[in-house]
């Protein structure tokens, strides 16, 4: 299957459409990023998102809710600033999900006129979500985080990988080393965990 990235405006602006449905894009970590309060959240380190194990959570999550096929949209760098002007194309794709295990990789590292600062692998901050709307994943490269929130009552992604830790694991093991010129406060990092779980 050949990957492109959706490069006009029209078609950016309905993935835009469909993510604002989930998520807030003009949130930003410690904050709660998604449109819903309710459902079942797991955390796994920022450079997993990348890695086969979380290919097969996503497939997972797009077969339980129904979902034809994922989006993955970039939030950072802006898209207008960098994408269009340096690149010209918006950062946004689409995979049907029975080619997620096949195509995700090419997806995410996809190098727009061989730039690859253009890659989602790279971006700052970005969106991961199904047509269903009912569920959602949020990455954000300064925490050193990816966040997976789904409706229901079970984790069924996470049969699939062992990637996924509790917000007070992600603390512990890769953000609070991230964060040791204290570019965070007590106070940011207790919100995350208590928003989180």
């Amino acid at each position: 299957m050949t990957y492109t990235f959706a490069c006009d405006r029209s078609e950016y602006g309905a993935f835009l459409t469909r993510m604002r449905q989930v998520i807030d894009p003009g949130t930003r970590l410690p904050a709660w990023p998604f449109r819903s309060e309710l459902g079942q959240v797991d955390v796994c380190e920022y450079n997993e998102f990348s890695d086969d194990g979380f290919a097969k959570a996503l497939e997972v999550l797009a077969r339980v809710h129904g979902d034809e096929s994922i989006s993955l949209v970039v939030v950072d760098p802006d898209p207008e600033e960098y994408h269009i002007r340096d690149l010209g194309h918006f950062p946004c794709s689409s995979v049907p999900t029975g080619h997620i295990g096949s195509s995700y990789w090419e997806a995410v590292s996809y190098e727009p006129q061989g730039d690859p600062g253009g890659a989602v692998l790279y971006a700052d901050t970005f969106a991961i979500f199904g047509e269903s709307g009912s569920w959602a994943v949020w990455g954000q490269r300064d925490w050193e985080v990816v966040v997976v929130r789904a409706e229901g009552t079970t984790r069924s992604w996470r049969e699939q990988t062992d990637i996924f830790v509790s917000p007070e694991v992600a603390v512990q093991r890769f953000i609070q080393p991230e964060l040791g010129g204290s570019r965070w406060s007590r106070e940011e990092i207790d919100g995350f965990v208590s928003r989180m779980s």
